[in-house]
């Protein structure tokens, strides 16, 4: 019976361990994974950005015009992910509109000389808005970014709206072992991007 209980023990113990190294792989995998999405959509995010600067750098203007839609055109062109663009002056007027669909969203519609992301990016920082749901589906952020003439002049504002959709393709190729998957929410935790879109589009 002691030798019987020794090795049940022994067996029991080792199973318990087995158990544990299992459970601390696993979570290494999902931190490896999710370390993994994380990065990818700061790339996504990085490279919107990117574009975003470049079309308020471009070239010495004196002042936003009418004119500034070229610039504009050509954000939309390098980002497909971008569906609005505006340009404001410093006093918040828009003078410069593009849009992939032709209408303009009720996110641009609202007063944006009183936003935080336009005070913030007149003094010459870059704002990233809280996640949105257009007809409470797709997903879209804001970004507003500073139009400088010279280092450290704003003249105006860039405002960005911005599709995430495009996260989904990123999220829903990632799988960790044969049933895990990436999911992603935002700061309230509304779900934002999973391989079943129709959990998102609810």
């Amino acid at each position: 019976m002691l030798i019987a209980g020794g090795l049940i023990t022994s067996a029991v113990l080792e199973l318990y361990f087995g158990y544990r190294e299992s459970q601390e792989q696993i979570a290494r995998l999902q931190h490896e994974m999710a370390a993994l999405a994380a990065v990818k959509i700061e790339r996504f995010v990085q490279d919107i950005t990117t574009a975003i600067r470049a079309a308020t750098k471009t070239r010495e203007v004196a002042q936003i015009s009418p004119e500034y839609r070229f610039e504009l055109k050509r954000l939309l062109y390098l980002a497909p992910a971008i569906t609005e663009a505006v340009a404001l002056d410093a006093n918040g007027v828009k003078q410069a509109h593009v849009s992939r669909t032709g209408a303009i969203s009720s996110n641009l519609n609202s007063v944006i000389n009183g936003s935080r992301g336009f005070q913030r990016a007149l003094q010459g920082s870059a704002d990233y808005g809280p996640v949105y749901f257009v007809k409470e589906s797709e997903p879209y952020m804001t970004i507003a970014f500073p139009i400088e003439q010279f280092a450290g002049t704003v003249i105006g504002v860039v405002r960005a709206e911005v599709n995430l959709k495009h996260v989904w393709d990123v999220v829903s190729s990632i799988k960790a072992g044969e049933a895990g998957y990436a999911y992603v929410v935002d700061r309230t935790g509304d779900l934002i991007s999973h391989r079943d879109i129709s959990l998102v589009l609810q």
